[in-house]
């Protein structure tokens, strides 16, 4: 985890972009390296096209506020809501696949399972 930039990766701020783990109509989630903390993190990124309006970078500042101020076991932390240079949400990374990925593996759930992932 300590180890330098590689030349040409993909960077944001002292964040090193290491993959894409998921994309929607609001951006992209990618796992990164925090190079100041020395820690893997996911961040939230918006599209250019959502971060163009005014109304969605407030929403989305104002909903990163929000989880921000939660404290939970099953809620991941949030370590910072960054607005420049395209705003993003930095929170910490989960190892795991996701609940789509489960579901395209599994089918359906029993209802136990649903009640304790719930």
């Amino acid at each position: 985890f300590g180890s330098p930039r590689t030349p040409g990766a993909l960077e944001l701020g002292h964040f090193d972009v290491l993959e894409t783990l998921g994309r929607g109509g609001f951006g992209v989630v990618v796992k990164a390296f925090d190079q100041k903390l020395r820690r893997v993190v996911a961040i939230k990124m918006m599209s250019a096209e959502a971060a163009a309006t005014s109304p969605a970078r407030k929403r989305f500042v104002r909903e990163a506020r929000a989880a921000a101020a939660i404290t939970h076991d099953n809620v991941v932390r949030i370590y910072a809501v960054e607005e420049l240079p395209t705003p993003h949400l930095v929170m910490e990374f989960v190892p795991g696949g996701s609940l789509q990925g489960l579901l395209d593996r599994t089918g359906p759930l029993a209802a136990p399972d649903v009640l304790r992932l719930g």
